[in-house]
């Protein structure tokens, strides 16, 4: 008697009935299995791929008894008197048995009988769903060795991979360069879940794989990271191009419950990074190394261009005094540039406030004492599209300071505090009674220049009298001037 292994729920057909029922027939011919239907110990109904499993076409069966199926071995079940008498009404019975196809070649075939418990046993329908233990067995091997070729490739391959289960975020495999990549030895990484590494001991942060983990889930296109390791002690950091990617079916689960997995894909491109990093590193110093020259040549034009007003304006006395204006705006401008040259950066308004100061004095011949005072004057820069504007505001105002000044020394300092930076500039003279700065806003030269040059919001222009010195002030506050660090 063969062995019933599960029991099956019955539908409430009629036992003579039943197998030329429509729906189920379609349901049988559809089936991706071998599907034979027996009445009465006679075959009445194959569907497509039990004709496909016997090498011939229904109507060489139909109406012949099972047996026929059977090769001429005594012991065959299926030549066993009673054998599907004996089955179990509403049970399906696996079996194991040799089928004789139509050219005689052999199968061994295994699966489960069901009898109709609707029907009395003589008159009862059986299904007989088979399947080919030698395919199956084919089809095993074949995993296998699939599976096989990629724990090859897992293991031999210069990348990183581990396979986590979701959710538990346990480790189901990984391979040496994992190791690497983690920080952990394979005894210590497979089986567990990052939460349960060793503490301290893992290269990587726990809450940043974890998140990583669960985002690919909720991502079909994976997650891609570039993760930075701090290397062993001593030792230098790593870079790694890394890939999360969910390999689970629909859902959080398989349809057999097997739970979610999520393969992860780390590749180590430290030499890269850095190999580009030195790319990089070569291209702004090659972009330096040019703008300082063009910074250089610009420079030496404008006091190329200085020096011929210079001649001119000994040549021609009656145009000197606009000449030499001109003269000492060139200087300032060049003063700029030269100081660019050296910094390759932003320009440093105490260098550049003393330079231009050296510059009007060496125009003027006349004496100009610099001073820096305050909170770390040096650490306050100018932007590139304010460096010009403030230079030549301070060449006008210290051209003007020696011409009105008497002869007299100027004194120019730079006061620093916290919040701002302020130029005074002091010289021996007296306003005009009525003076009002804001009437020179129209003027195209001398503090109408000024006041067009500095920025609106963030500078301020004032001139006051301090008994026989006239005392000016420019205050400069970001973003017209900026404090490093």
């Amino acid at each position: 008697m063969p062995e019933a292994v599960s029991t099956a729920s019955a539908s409430e057909v009629s036992g003579s009935g039943w197998p030329e029922a429509l729906a189920l027939r379609a349901l049988m011919d559809s089936a991706g299995i071998a599907v034979l239907v027996v009445a009465g110990c006679r075959i009445t109904h194959l569907n497509a791929s039990a004709q496909s499993l016997l090498g011939s076409d229904a109507g060489c069966w139909i109406g012949g008894p099972l047996s026929a199926l059977a090769p001429p071995v005594a012991d065959h079940p299926w030549r066993q008197p009673g054998w599907l008498d004996e089955l179990p009404a509403g049970r399906a019975v696996r079996f194991d048995a040799p089928l004789q196809r139509a050219d005689g070649s052999l199968l061994r075939v295994s699966g489960h009988a069901w009898a109709d418990p609707s029907a009395p046993s003589p008159a009862r329908a059986v299904v007989l769903a088979l399947s080919d233990m030698e395919q199956h067995r084919l089809a095993e091997r074949r995993t296998a060795r699939a599976q096989a070729s990629l724990q090859r490739v897992i293991e031999t391959a210069p990348l990183a991979i581990a396979v986590f289960e979701m959710p538990s975020r346990r480790v189901l495999q990984a391979n040496q360069a994992a190791e690497l990549f983690f920080g952990l030895p394979l005894a210590r990484l497979v089986g567990a879940s990052p939460r349960q590494w060793p503490a301290g001991e893992s290269a990587h942060d726990i809450g940043a794989l974890e998140a990583s983990l669960d985002l690919a889930m909720e991502s079909p296109p994976g997650v891609r990271r570039e993760i930075v390791d701090s290397g062993s002690e001593g030792g230098a950091a790593r870079v790694w191009d890394t890939r999360f990617v969910s390999i689970a079916p629909d859902g959080a689960q398989g349809p057999a419950g097997e739970a979610a997995q999520v393969l992860m894909v780390a590749n180590e491109v430290t030499d890269l990074r850095a190999a580009e990093q030195e790319r990089f590193d070569a291209a702004i110093a090659q972009r330096g190394m040019l703008v300082q020259e063009v910074h250089h040549r610009i420079k030496n034009n404008l006091q190329g261009v200085a020096g011929l007003l210079q001649q001119a304006s000994a040549r021609y006395p009656e145009v000197a005094p606009i000449l030499s204006e001109a003269v000492g705006q060139l200087q300032a401008i060049a003063q700029v540039y030269g100081l660019q040259v050296g910094s390759g950066g932003p320009v440093q308004l105490a260098g550049l406030l003393q330079a231009v100061a050296q510059s009007v004095q060496r125009t003027f011949s006349r004496t100009i004492d610099f001073a820096v005072q305050g909170d770390e004057p040096a650490r306050w820069r100018l932007p590139e599209a304010e460096a010009i504007p403030v230079a030549l505001t301070a060449n006008e105002l210290l051209t003007n300071a020696l011409k009105h000044g008497g002869g007299q020394p100027v004194r120019c300092t730079l006061l620093a505090d916290a919040a701002a930076v302020t130029i005074e500039i002091l010289n021996r003279g007296q306003l005009r009674e009525g003076f009002d700065l804001r009437s020179r806003a129209g003027s195209v030269s001398g503090l109408g220049l000024v006041r067009a040059l500095l920025p609106r919001r963030s500078a301020e222009l004032a001139l006051s009298q301090l008994g026989p010195q006239v005392l000016t002030r420019v205050v400069l506050r970001p973003p017209a001037v900026r404090r490093d660090g």
